[in-house]
Formats: C-alpha cells, sequence, structure tokens
C-alpha cells in the first residue's frame, strides 16, 4: 500500500502564531501568546540532515507571557481512551519571554521518545509512550479558537488564567484513497491543524486518534 502525505507549507513557516502585545490596560485580561520556529529556521543544514537521518523531530515554542511558567501536561488519546500525566522540569524559569524546545523521536515503528527542555539549560525527563505507526507522526502547531482569538494573520492570544495547548505529535487526518489503481494512504497534517480546534476534540470530531499534546500551566 502506497503512503501519501500531505504537508502544509505553512505548518513550517516562520509566521507560525505571529507574537502580539499584551494588553495591559486596567481590567482588561492578561494574554499569552505563542510562536513557533521549525527546525529549518534553526538547525543548520548539517543538523537538519542528522535529524532527518535519525527520524527525529524537531519544534520551538517561544512563549511571551505576564506570568510564570509552573509546568506541562501531557494528554495522550490512544485507542480513544485519554490519559493525562503532569510534568516537571528538573530545573527551570520561564517568566516573561521564554522558549521551550520539543524532540520527539520513533525509537521503534510503534513507540515514540518525546523531550523537552527549556531555557537556561532544564530539561523534562525523556518519556517513552507506545503509539503505532511512528514514521507518519510528526510535531505540529496548535492553532486553537476556541479558546483563543485568532486573527486573519494567524496571530493567537490567550487567557493567561487557563492551560493552553502547545504542541501536539500527530498524524493529522487519515484517510484511504486509489493512487494509479492501488489502494494509498492520505495523510493531511494540515487539515488537521487548520481545523483550528482543541486537540481534546480531534477523537471525536475528526476520528484522529493515537496522539499526544502538552498544556502549558502558568500561575
Amino acid at each position: 500500500m502506497k503512503k501519501i502525505v500531505l504537508l502544509c507549507a505553512m505548518a513550517f513557516a516562520a509566521a507560525g502564531f505571529a507574537s502580539a502585545q499584551n494588553n495591559s490596560a486596567a481590567g482588561s485580561p492578561q494574554k499569552i501568546t505563542v510562536t513557533y520556529k521549525a527546525d529549518h529556521e534553526v538547525l543548520s543544514e548539517f543538523e537538519r540532515g542528522l535529524a532527518d537521518f535519525n527520524g527525529l523531530r524537531y519544534m520551538e515554542v517561544h512563549l511571551d507571557s505576564p506570568r510564570t511558567l509552573v509546568g506541562l501536561v501531557e494528554v495522550t488519546c490512544r485507542n480513544g481512551e485519554v490519559s493525562e500525566k503532569e510534568l516537571m522540569a528538573d530545573w527551570y524559569t520561564i517568566s516573561g519571554v521564554g522558549k521551550l524546545v520539543f524532540y520527539a523521536q520513533g525509537i521503534s515503528a510503534d513507540s515514540v521518545k518525546i523531550m523537552t527542555t527549556t531555557d537556561g539549560g532544564g530539561r523534562f525527563s525523556p518519556r517513552v509512550t507506545a503509539l503505532p505507526n511512528t514514521s507518519n507522526y510528526i510535531l505540529m502547531e496548535i492553532y486553537d479558537s476556541e479558546g483563543g482569538t485568532v486573527s486573519e494573520e494567524l496571530t493567537l492570544e490567550y487567557s493567561a488564567d487557563s492551560a493552553i495547548p502547545l504542541i501536539a505529535y500527530t498524524t493529522g487526518l487519515i484517510s484511504e484513497t486509489e493512487l494509479y489503481g492501488e489502494k494509498a494512504t492520505w495523510i493531511d497534517f494540515c487539515g488537521l491543524r487548520d481545523k483550528h480546534a482543541h486537540p481534546s476534540r480531534w477523537h471525536k470530531d475528526f476520528g484522529v486518534d493515537n496522539y499526544i499534546y502538552y498544556l502549558a500551566k502558568f500561575k
């Protein structure tokens, strides 16, 4: 069976979420903005080639927040069942402008290792999770128009009062099709991302299964 992977150029573009100004006017809620940087924006050609050779996915998540990041929640949807795990770094501080770097590597056909680092050398210990067909997965931005406000330029602001979705490790939308008389699998990453839906809805609303996403918690 052939496999067709549909990648959206915007998924790896510098635009991602454009930074927005915090609204500090009296009575206005505090806001958090998120900006993504993909591997081609921050890694050298040699580093990208090495990552590809080792099946390593890389994505930076830049935060501009009036509050301090206090932890991540790892949410796994597997066979329709949802589980959550709160993660704590060995050492980190992100208050104001900061960065989280996500690394994901399929260590077998049915399991992935994910690690997250922070500014200043902090690190969330690597986690291994069982997921099928990990060669079909990417790290993907999350555009959640339910929890935030998305402009035409894909600028998104979140309220600082709630946990916000940062990034997902997913296959996107999968469907069966036919190509040149043969059965093929159609994988559409940007089709899922551009739904602008919170990842907690992906399984019920779009039939997506076996994925991981991360929530950021602030105080």
